[in-house]
């Protein structure tokens, strides 16, 4: 099989798309010994350097309007030759785009918005989403396959581990681990480590912070860790290790939501996009998150508070844990990859 993956990451729109389109394409290679290549756009944060480390080839994409992009694309699909699937990962790319490029055998869309039609085989949407079919309606094409919700959540191995070594925990926050994605542009991770500054010793946890070195706010999150007790700040770090050691998470609300679901990691959620807003108040519902708002609503006395109260409610942490755990069990990238073989 070859597969191509259209994708895109940068400092403005984050690393996710790549992030989940590089587990999948590790899936691929490894358990159906697929040839996998990426097409991205050049930019800063583009994490060019993270998809060759893995082992993938990468062809630009310089066009900057979508049919350009879809006629650029085309083009290096012809390039490359024989192409089984395109999976594109881009929300601004939709059934126009999808046509133009179909130089592929078949097109997996992989989107959490249902805003707008595609023209693809296999939609995945991997986001809590109790209404998909009836959202996607009018969408797509009929004899499109929709794959719904955290059951075909694209995360790694590891993650699933963690799920089948989970145990119901005490619901006593003692260690809390904070994470806002590969950049963060709101800087809600510096907020974070202002917050637990103004609340000195009344917490009484150890806190890891995971940053990363396309954050363009990295050194001053360095010297904010620096100068708290009890904190560590990781960079280069094993996620689902660190979740599993976790007692509650403060996060943003995209892939990595799904990702402390997986591990039973209760959390407090602050949207960082705007697309991540259904995806908080859905979690929410399901009472796996507590959602705390939209970066602009969140101030550090709302953070303060938040964990104040996480401390001091054992019962009810303990309840968030188990209905995160039931979020999903980290097997939906071999879902997904057996809706492709499966596909006509």
């Amino acid at each position: 099989m070859k597969v191509a993956i259209r994708a895109d990451a940068s400092l403005e729109i984050g690393s996710g798309h790549i992030a989940r389109c590089l587990t999948l394409a590790l899936g691929l290679r490894t358990e159906m010994n697929a040839e996998v290549v990426f097409l991205s756009r050049p930019a800063p944060g583009d994490l060019f350097d993270r998809i060759a480390w893995a082992g993938f080839r990468v062809f630009p994409v310089h066009a900057t309007e979508p049919l350009e992009d879809a006629r650029e694309t085309a083009s290096i699909l012809d390039t490359v030759s024989g192409v089984d699937w395109l999976v594109v990962d881009h929300y601004g790319l939709g059934s126009e785009w999808e046509a133009a490029a179909r130089s592929a055998r078949r097109v997996l869309v992989i989107d959490d918005l249902a805003d707008r039609a595609h023209d693809c085989d296999i939609l995945l949407n991997q986001m809590p989403l109790p209404d998909a079919v009836e959202r996607y309606r009018g969408l797509l094409p009929a004899q499109t396959r929709l794959l719904a919700g955290p059951a075909y959540a694209l995360l790694r191995p590891a993650f699933a581990r963690v799920h089948d070594d989970w145990r119901p925990p005490s619901g006593r926050v003692r260690r809390v681990l904070v994470s806002f994605g590969g950049t963060d542009p709101p800087n809600m991770t510096g907020r974070v480590l202002e917050a637990l500054a103004g609340a000195g010793d009344s917490l009484d946890i150890d806190i890891d912070v995971v940053a990363t070195l396309a954050m363009p706010q990295i050194e001053e999150l360095r010297r904010l860790t620096g100068e708290l007790p009890r904190t560590r700040l990781h960079v280069t770090v094993d996620m689902a290790e660190l979740m599993a050691s976790a007692d509650l998470s403060v996060g943003a609300c995209g892939m990595t939501a799904l990702e402390r679901c997986c591990a039973g990691l209760p959390s407090l959620v602050v949207s960082i996009a705007d697309n991540q807003v259904p995806n908080a108040r859905e979690l929410a519902a399901l009472r796996a998150v507590e959602y705390l708002g939209t970066d602009a609503e969140v101030t550090c006395s709302v953070i303060r508070e938040a964990l104040w109260y996480a401390t001091r409610e054992p019962e009810r942490i303990r309840r968030m844990a188990e209905a995160a755990y039931a979020i999903t069990d980290g097997r939906g990238t071999q879902r997904v990859m057996r809706a492709m073989q499966e596909a006509p």
